[in-house]
């Protein structure tokens, strides 16, 4: 018979010397600019609409066709006060 062998057989790895090679991914693929048109579309006039307890609480809210809105601040000899109704340091609205 043959006698058992006391040598364990190494089935380690050894990672520490591979080269391995990881592939170049790309994270920000941007789209190429688009060249501007040539034709320049005709300027459409802004319209306002007054939207009667449009706002939170109830009071009238003045809305414009460019997508910015207006509180009503206060009427004074037939005239009113419009506020711009998002006052912040990215959204500012146009003067009218």
């Amino acid at each position: 018979m043959e006698e058992a062998s006391n040598n364990i057989d190494d089935r380690s790895f050894d990672i520490l010397n591979r080269n391995i090679e990881r592939p170049h991914v790309s994270l920000d693929e941007s789209l190429p600019d688009r060249p501007l048109d040539d034709i320049i579309p005709n300027a459409v006039p802004t319209t306002y609409e007054v939207v009667e307890s449009g706002s939170k609480r109830g009071g009238r809210l003045l809305v414009s066709s460019d997508g910015y809105t207006y509180n009503a601040r206060k009427t004074h000899s037939g005239r009113t006060y419009w506020t711009c109704s998002v006052r912040n340091k990215q959204v500012t609205c146009m003067l009218m």
